[in-house]
């Protein structure tokens, strides 16, 4: 490995439809205290992201988008960066922001 990572192992992913079952097998297989993705997208290797976060492990990955609200409003991405939330704003907050109230 690069000496800037470390003792980090790096898996080889040889098809690109099999990137969710490789992010479970490391975390299964090599109990990583962090796991770096390249290109997250799919539905399936989102489901893989929450499940490796539920695992304790924690992720690093990327994501193919303009800004940042393009992936808030990717659907199976948006979680994964916090997702919307509505909120309502009183009315100084909403006056000092030059925005409506909801």
């Amino acid at each position: 490995p690069h000496p800037g990572i470390g003792r980090a192992r790096r898996m080889q992913v040889a098809d690109p439809e099999a990137q969710h079952r490789v992010m479970i097998e490391a975390v299964e297989n090599h109990m990583p205290e962090v796991i770096v993705i390249d290109e997250i997208g799919t539905q399936a290797e989102c489901l893989a992201a929450r499940t490796i976060a539920q695992r304790g492990v924690q992720l690093v990955a990327t994501a193919h988008g303009n800004e940042l609200e393009n992936v808030i409003k990717n659907p199976s991405l948006s979680d994964l960066v916090g997702g919307i939330q509505s909120v309502t704003l009183g009315d100084e907050e909403a006056k000092r922001r030059g925005v409506q109230k909801s």
